[in-house]
């Protein structure tokens, strides 16, 4: 019964848009004409059932959400200001849109414990800043201003904190932010989880596809993408690039291949699912994250971890450890760090070493890491294991 439903739907969308598209050997596919090639052979799939509302099926309750004036969430953090000796009203004072302004104005620093200094205010509980009425999003400008920064730093977990604490179910701004971190990452469940159970007119359609597609419901993800093209709401690039990814088989080409290259997430994602790198010299940091893990090279990873720890967003231990866990396969770029720092554990682990040697390796490491702008976190991880290695030396003298 379920089936012929969904067969009776999909016929009649196809069937009725079908006369107005006139598709050439020159156009791309749109979601309506593929949807009708696989609606003969559609993929098996599995939903759960629906959970009880308490509502009868009939029934014609018209359920509204008002939201609430002046409710902030300007004050959302994840530990209080008093672990940095700031105030509970350190914000109190000033008006939302001003103070988010100031966030948003605050340009990248070279100097790695600023940065690490400006993640944790970020971070902080407090008072929330007076609300501004006049603008849309009242209420949550600063938190949107913050977990924006925190994003632009590369500190893509601490973003997430606050979003999460943050409840973004219903507001849109946040479930935007939320789409970004998410896509970045690629942890989709939880965002995915909540998608699926909203409904807002102004959400991104990519994401219901894509969320459809991931809990299993193909056939849910394909109507929908054939509807949201007959009703003009999807690009033609976007529709191709969600095409490939519900059909591994169509490897269907873009004309715009410039779309690829805008900084979003979400188009990132589904472009490096359609196997197309169209990316630019550099991306912005925040891209960086997914290279941090195992599945990447090693030299991806330590370049990778090196740039979010600049920013402030990474613990110089987690670099470290990247640096030591092979072997050097070249002398040049990234594993001249790497075959320093292993030298100078021999040297440091070896308490018999000669102290013109361990100077030596010290200083040739001090200097590289300095010309890469590393070595404040270069001393964050080895100014005690040096400074005992010295006293030990002048105890033994």
């Amino acid at each position: 019964m379920i089936k012929n439903g969904f067969l009776i739907a999909v016929l009649s969308l196809y069937f009725c848009f079908s006369g107005l598209i006139v598709a050439s050997e020159n156009q791309p596919m749109s979601a309506i004409d593929w949807l009708g090639e696989k609606i003969n052979d559609p993929p098996d799939f599995y939903t759960f059932p629906s959970e009880k509302n308490g509502l009868a099926e009939d029934s014609n309750i018209e359920i509204q959400v008002n939201q609430l004036p002046g409710v902030s969430k300007n004050s959302i953090g994840i530990f209080g200001g008093i672990r940095l000796g700031l105030p509970v009203d350190i914000w109190s004072g000033e008006y939302e849109t001003s103070i988010a302004y100031e966030i948003e104005a605050i340009p990248p620093s070279k100097l790695f414990r600023l940065n690490r200094f400006l993640k944790r205010v970020l971070l902080v509980e407090a008072d929330p800043p007076i609300i501004d009425l006049k603008e849309k999003y009242s209420g949550k400008l600063f938190l949107k201003a913050r977990i924006s920064k925190l994003i632009s730093m590369g500190a893509l977990d601490d973003a997430e904190e606050l979003l999460k604490s943050a409840n973004p179910t219903r507001d849109t701004i946040l479930l935007d932010l939320w789409a970004e971190v998410s896509f970045l990452t690629e942890r989709l469940d939880d965002f995915c989880n909540t998608i699926l159970k909203v409904h807002k007119s102004d959400m991104f359609p990519a994401y219901r596809v894509i969320c459809l597609a991931r809990s299993g419901d193909w056939n849910a993800a394909a109507l929908t993408l054939a509807t949201y093209s007959s009703m003009e709401k999807i690009d033609t690039n976007l529709e191709i690039l969600l095409i490939n990814y519900l059909d591994h088989e169509a490897e269907l080409e873009i004309k715009n291949k410039e779309l690829c290259l805008k900084d979003i997430p979400v188009l990132v994602y589904l472009c490096n699912f359609s196997g197309i790198k169209a990316y630019k010299n550099t991306l912005p940091i925040e891209f960086l994250y997914n290279n941090l893990s195992r599945s990447k090279s090693l030299r991806a990873r330590i370049i990778a971890s090196e740039e979010l720890v600049r920013s402030g967003a990474l613990d110089p231990n987690i670099l470290f450890a990247n640096y030591k866990i092979k072997q050097a396969s070249t002398s040049g770029g990234v594993w001249a760090r790497v075959r320093l720092v292993q030298e100078l554990d021999k040297k440091l682990n070896n308490l018999e070493a000669p102290l013109p040697d361990l100077l030596e390796i010290l200083l040739l490491t001090i200097q590289e890491f300095k010309e890469n702008g590393l070595l404040t976190q270069f001393a964050h991880v080895y100014g005690k294991k040096i400074q005992k290695i010295k006293l030990n030396q002048f105890s033994s003298e």
